[in-house]
């Protein structure tokens, strides 16, 4: 009996002894130690290892670990493939960096801290006479940016009388004067509709939060469609309860209600009760014969006083004009025709029989 031992980073294949056998040979045959390999490295979150191109991994091999931007590494930068075919341990792992703490101009920071991890909010106070345009509190985003980026206090100013519009007006005319967080609400005059914004708010700067483009109020026309036209082209206004009927030119099939009328959603505003319908384009879809074809190359569509012949298979007779004209409502003229199977007259029955004619 014989045994024998690996060298380090290699492993038996089956059993570590063989037998001498009678005869002079030895069981097993052959004595050989393979090369020890580890499987694909572990993955970590939020990073990468720089084994992801190779297929093998043999004893003693390395890989380094990095993190996807925001997130830095945290434990063994590389772990070793060990001779056990197993790979080193701790794993390092990709942690998001956090943030430093941020200046609050014209106020501070509740509860400082020096830094901040990703995901964490913090709140903040205004100095006296100073408010905030938005929220009081940010956020800490991974790679050590704030959600705002900037917090600021602005100095508390009264926001001028609210801008006039034209064909409308707001809901505040009873206030002497405007301050931070007041807004006002803008409606438009009968026969017109409102577009932008209709809520503004006075901001802790003394500015009105959207003074450009102010909500303005437009004249309800009726829509436009491609290749079609409504009733009420020739009228400036529609009020409400006024209804107005599309048609198409001829070829573009309506598609959708031809009618939509004047309404309101808010007691105030117009709208239409609904989309405009649709001028589609015309065509006949490819005609359909069993037992037959079309005698042309066949195509999907085919535009209107287009036309087509037909022709059964052999052994089956054409019942039905041949040929057919794609019509301006989108059918076909005359009706497709059919290809039965053709029965000839029993020689018996006294009938004649077809010729054919002379061969040339």
């Amino acid at each position: 009996m014989l045994w024998f031992n690996c060298n380090p980073g290699y492993a038996a294949e089956g059993s570590h002894w063989a037998q001498c056998k009678p005869g002079g040979s030895w069981d097993p045959p052959v004595l050989s130690c393979e090369q020890v390999t580890c499987p694909q490295p572990p993955n970590i979150a939020n990073g990468l290892h720089s084994g992801r191109s190779s297929a093998r991994f043999p004893h003693g091999t390395t890989v380094s670990y990095s993190c996807k931007d925001g997130f830095e590494l945290v434990g063994n930068v590389s772990i070793n493939c060990s001779a056990v075919g197993r790979w080193s341990r701790p794993l390092p792992r990709c942690q998001a960096i956090g943030c430093q703490r941020p200046t609050v101009r014209n106020g501070k920071v509740q509860v400082p801290k020096d830094t901040y991890e990703a995901g964490e909010t913090l709140w903040f106070d205004c100095n006296p006479g100073y408010a905030a345009e938005g929220s009081h509190r940010a956020q800490c985003k991974p790679g050590g940016s704030w959600d705002p980026p900037v917090l600021s206090c602005e100095q508390v100013r009264p926001c001028p009388m609210p801008p006039k519009i034209s064909n409308g007006d707001h809901n505040r005319h009873g206030e002497a004067f405007f301050t931070t967080g007041m807004s006002v609400t803008y409606t438009c005059d009968p026969t017109f509709y409102l577009v932008g914004n209709a809520h503004v708010v006075c901001r802790a700067s003394g500015t009105w939060s959207q003074p450009s483009p102010l909500p303005l109020c437009d004249l309800l026309h009726g829509p436009i469609i491609p290749h079609g036209k409504h009733t009420g082209r020739l009228l400036d206004e529609f009020h409400y309860g006024i209804s107005v009927t599309y048609s198409c030119e001829p070829g573009y099939p309506l598609h959708g209600d031809a009618s939509i009328f004047c309404t309101t959603q808010d007691g105030k505003n117009g709208v239409w009760s609904g989309p405009p319908p649709v001028c589609g384009e015309a065509g006949c879809s490819a005609p359909q014969i069993q037992n037959g074809r079309i005698v042309s190359a066949p195509r999907s569509t085919y535009t209107h006083n287009d036309t087509v012949t037909f022709e059964c298979e052999p052994g089956y007779i054409i019942h039905g004009p041949r040929v057919v004209q794609c019509q301006q409502n989108n059918t076909w003229q005359p009706p497709v025709p059919i290809c039965e199977q053709g029965k000839w007259p029993d020689s018996t029955s006294g009938a004649t029989l077809p010729q054919c004619p002379t061969a040339l």
